[in-house]
């Protein structure tokens, strides 16, 4: 239950018996149930924030809380229970400002490497015991979890595979110290393919279900925002078709429904060819997927260097920021730019060419737009809330930038050769469709996002 876990409650688990460890890879297929397993280590790791989150720190204490039988009952054997109070206590922290011993992020592979946190264990969960009585791996398990930040690291995973694994670095020993024991854990590097997430139950990649796409890298699926996806759902009256296409992905199909403002749903054929409609009224047709949207009123965990497609003229841009930072000197800004393309390549010095900055900590908040305007003072000071909710219209046709904060307006801009003599490009530069947002890595404060309505700004 991670809602239970990351909330810093309390939560149990029991290993059946030495066949589920067999399946999942803690065993190798040689062990059997008649061994002992005791455990000297048991670390369990929170999928990891993103690599642009202030520093937190971690504590994960896993507690034995039951009596579990040693070794099974035969003729000639005694039964031995043990009951135990140790407490495996892991201590680590993300983002550290220094770390001696530079500590691997479990979850980091090849193809996530640019989106994780670095990490550093301050206290192991490895317990000392001169006696060498440890719990049995078959007792019952309590593991609660103390996180010094909100509840945003909680992952939104599609149910591909009925459970989201957890990582856990576990030392098992049995009563013969067999020297053998190593969790198999697959190598996800040097693996290509877009929106796909590695099974651990089969050891193979597979696709994300349609309406969702890949987290960190491939660990997990997560649900695509503001969309409700249908299976064996296609059919639609002709007069609503938009735009038929054959596409590569069911996400380039997602992807033409969001840059069209009418569109309300994306279907695919069983021979990819993709329909995106003006109505939501989708019925049914086998074989074919549907990919509805509706209004989003729930936040999205926001993923750097991830072109995002949008659509200024039906929404805003909407981004939250949690400001729990307690170090003065740290950096806390928002970075997002426009993009025209979804591969549009950085020019201009390696910096993109549209966009915002805001700029929290500085004695006087700022406010920067890319290719106009230098960091400049807001009209207005800013709400006195940890919590603040970020709104940015864009009005295309008149140049005109609009920043909201709380609802309270901050800044109302409207581009001219004036206000933005410091490029001569501006005008080329924002007169181009804007069809995607990105937010860099160094965006220490845009944790989440959703799409506006233009009208509701708190």
């Amino acid at each position: 239950n991670l809602q239970e876990l990351y909330s810093g409650n309390k939560t149990t688990f029991r290993i059946p018996n030495a066949q589920w460890l067999v399946d999942y890879g803690w065993l190798p297929p040689t062990d059997t149930e008649e061994k002992v397993f005791y455990v000297k280590g048991f670390e369990i790791f929170l999928v990891s924030g993103l690599e642009s989150d202030p520093t937190i720190q971690v504590g994960v204490d896993i507690t034995p809380s039951g009596t579990a039988v040693l070794m099974k009952d035969t003729q000639d054997r005694t039964r031995y229970d043990i009951t135990t109070n140790q407490t495996y206590e892991l201590i680590y922290k993300e983002n550290p400002y220094s770390c001696e011993r530079g500590d691997k992020n479990p979850y980091k592979c090849d193809r996530n490497r640019d989106m994780l946190s670095k990490m550093c264990v301050e206290k192991d969960g490895v317990l000392e015991n001169k006696y060498q009585v440890y719990s049995s791996i078959f007792t019952e398990w309590t593991v609660q979890v103390d996180v010094n930040s909100d509840l945003k690291r909680i992952p939104d995973f599609v149910e591909v595979d009925e459970t989201l694994f957890l990582l856990a670095k576990v030392t098992l020993c049995d009563k013969n110290k067999a020297p053998n024991l190593a969790m198999h854990t697959p190598s996800l590097d040097e693996v290509s393919g877009d929106n796909i997430y590695y099974d651990r139950k089969t050891q193979r990649w597979k696709s994300c279900p349609f309406g969702s796409r890949e987290a960190l890298g491939g660990y997990y699926c997560e649900p695509r925002p503001c969309w409700r996806k249908e299976d064996n759902k296609g059919d639609y009256p002709p007069s609503a078709l938009i735009e038929e296409k054959k596409v590569a992905s069911e996400e380039e199909c997602m992807d033409m429904c969001e840059e069209n403002a009418d569109c309300r749903a994306a279907i695919l054929s069983p021979t990819g060819d993709c329909h995106i409609v003006n109505t939501a009224e989708v019925t049914e047709r086998a074989g074919w997927k549907a990919a509805i949207t509706y209004r989003c009123p729930e936040w999205a965990l926001n993923r750097r260097e991830e072109p995002i497609p949008w659509n200024f003229t039906r929404n805003s841009l909407q981004i939250r920021t949690d400001d729990k930072t307690e170090s003065p000197w740290t950096r806390s800004s928002i970075y997002v730019y426009f993009l025209n393309d979804r591969e549009e390549s950085e020019s201009n010095s390696g910096m993109y060419v549209r966009g915002i900055t805001i700029k929290l900590r500085n004695n006087s908040p700022t406010y920067r737009v890319t290719s106009c305007l230098p960091d400049t003072p807001f009209d207005e000071e800013l709400p006195d809330s940890d919590i603040r909710l970020w709104t940015v219209d864009w009005d295309a046709e008149n140049f005109r930038m609009k920043i909201f904060c709380n609802g309270q307006k901050m800044a109302d801009l409207t581009m001219s050769d004036w206000v933005c003599s410091a490029d001569a490009d501006w005008r080329r530069y924002y007169s181009e469709e804007i069809k995607f947002i990105t937010f860099m890595n160094f965006d220490s404060e845009s944790n989440h996002i959703r799409r506006g309505d233009k009208t509701n700004r708190t």
